[in-house]
């Protein structure tokens, strides 16, 4: 039977993997982003807004993944 403790560790992990998943997929669309798709987000104030919102939560979630993993 599974206790408690190990139930939220196994959430734990389950919300780390997720996080990581993203960040990971992010981080390489990023580094595959051209010139031309750039400047269209960086000139439209809703795309730019948006991009700097999920930029925001990938690298901060990745922070917090990171974090954990040394305590």
């Amino acid at each position: 039977m599974i206790t408690t403790s190990e139930k939220e560790a196994i959430q734990s992990v389950k919300y780390k993997l997720f996080i990581i998943q993203y960040y990971e997929q992010f981080n390489h669309f990023l580094n595959n982003i051209d010139d031309s798709t750039k400047h269209l987000i960086k000139k439209n104030k809703q795309l730019d807004t948006m991009y700097d919102l999920f930029l925001d939560f990938v690298l901060d979630s990745g922070q917090i993944v990171e974090t954990d993993k040394k305590a």
